[in-house]
């Protein structure tokens, strides 16, 4: 497996796909680093939705509104196994004030 960043930029408030495995691909994610650029606490969520076409991503949350303090930066050290066509989503309470970056491995 090939080791790799994702640098995703800053989150809105709508959900959006961080990385999803494309076909016969297998991504491990090792560590979710979320980084709050504000000066207030602000709320993240982060969910797992499987390759199903009737996945409602509220069904699979790893992270349901969980707080960000400010100037602060959390650290998501377990692993998280993408299988083709799952796909890592997220989105904040405030949008452009929280960083995101991804690092694992991908099978292709």
């Amino acid at each position: 497996m090939t080791a790799k960043r994702y640098n995703i930029g800053k989150l809105g408030t709508a959900s959006r796909t961080l990385v999803e495995a494309g076909e016969g691909e297998r991504i491990r994610i090792e560590q979710v680093w979320v980084c709050n650029t504000h000066d207030s606490n602000i709320d993240v969520t982060l969910s797992h939705v499987p390759a199903r076409d009737d996945a409602d991503e509220s069904n699979f949350r790893l992270w349901n509104e969980v707080i960000v303090r400010a100037d602060t930066t959390q650290v998501i050290d377990s692993t998280i196994y993408l299988e083709p066509g799952d796909r890592l989503t997220a989105f904040a309470a405030t949008a452009d004030k929280i960083a995101v970056t991804l690092y694992g491995r991908s099978s292709e």
